[in-house]
């Protein structure tokens, strides 16, 4: 089954294009989609093709699948349509059917890099810095540091005036190094130095590798290292308990609909107060005092009767 997934969260618009008999969207490691929130459960739902016909089914998840406000039953196969907006805990996606095979490629690393910057994108709203960093821990240029926001360039590291980190090493190259971030990693090159760089005591080429949390770069007198809190924060995401959503949470729209409106204020208020039974507002409204009913009565000249007999069968006793 081919798909495009488009994640309805910020901007640019996240999207993933995947192929393979079912598509497994979730917070493990193993889901070809891969949403790092903590309402979406390890293995929260799956597509697939049921009798040709499309489906998504919620593989039991903690807060569901929510499908024009209707949350779908548990592991039940639900028709869904190209173009179908979901719910998946917090997260919207949209569902793009691919009619033509698509090269599924590395799909696992295609999906972490949309995980890691769907996380990234989350924490930034929650107002965590996690963006990448660089410090020099080793030279002239102790304790400079260079922050690694910016997904779409390539940051110049050198002793020239305009590299986005501008260092006074004599023995490095205008451009010595090259920094950027792909496929949720930091990247590293070297720019063509004349004395070359090593990371982790191995030469750096002109290609370039990953830049891992905590590796020395060194070029010249000066040492480098990464750091990186996304790092921690992408591996606490797989771990975590399942978060359940708050009621007003499962009311929100999709991105871009309005929400529902409120009911129309009424110019008076009514007074809610049930009306009572009849037998309990006469309960309610009986006065205190008691008054003699006619049980009462009959009682007593019962009582005034058995008195009368009782003062006539001693008189016969004592004078019969």
């Amino acid at each position: 089954m081919a798909v495009t997934i488009h994640i309805k969260h910020g901007e640019p618009e996240l999207s993933l294009t995947v192929d393979a008999p079912r598509v497994v969207i979730g917070r493990s490691k193993s889901c070809e989609i891969q949403l790092l929130d903590p309402t979406v459960s390890p293995r929260h739902a799956s597509l697939r093709l049921d009798q040709g016909a499309p489906v998504v089914i919620d593989e039991g998840s903690t807060n569901g699948v929510i499908i024009n406000g209707l949350r779908i039953p548990a592991r039940t196969p639900w028709p869904i349509d190209d173009g179908q907006i979901i719910r998946i805990g917090r997260v919207w996606l949209e569902i793009e059917l691919v009619s033509a095979p698509v090269d599924g490629g590395d799909t696992l690393n295609r999906a972490r890099a949309v995980a890691f910057e769907l996380l990234e994108r989350q924490l930034a709203e929650l107002g965590e810095g996690c963006a990448p960093s660089i410090e020099v821990v080793e030279g002239a240029d102790l304790g400079v540091q260079l922050d690694l926001g910016d997904l779409s360039r390539e940051y110049r590291v050198g002793r020239a005036l305009d590299a986005d980190l501008s260092l006074s090493d004599a023995l490095i190259s205008r451009h010595h190094i090259m920094v950027w971030r792909e496929a949720g990693e930091c990247r590293v090159r070297d720019g063509g130095s004349k004395r070359g760089t090593t990371l982790n005591g191995t030469p750096l080429d002109t290609v370039g590798r990953a830049w891992r949390e905590g590796e020395e770069l060194k070029m010249g007198d000066t040492t480098m290292v990464l750091h990186s809190p996304l790092d921690e924060a992408f591996e606490d995401a797989f771990t975590a308990a399942d978060v359940r959503m708050r009621p007003d949470e499962r009311a929100e729209p999709p991105p871009g609909q309005p929400s529902p409106e409120p009911p129309p204020v009424e110019d008076e208020p009514r007074d809610e107060t049930p009306a009572l039974p009849t037998y309990v507002e006469r309960v309610l409204t009986e006065p205190s005092g008691r008054t003699l009913g006619s049980l009462d009565l009959m009682v007593a000249l019962l009582a005034v009767g058995v008195l009368c007999m009782s003062a006539a069968g001693l008189w016969w006793v004592l004078y019969g």
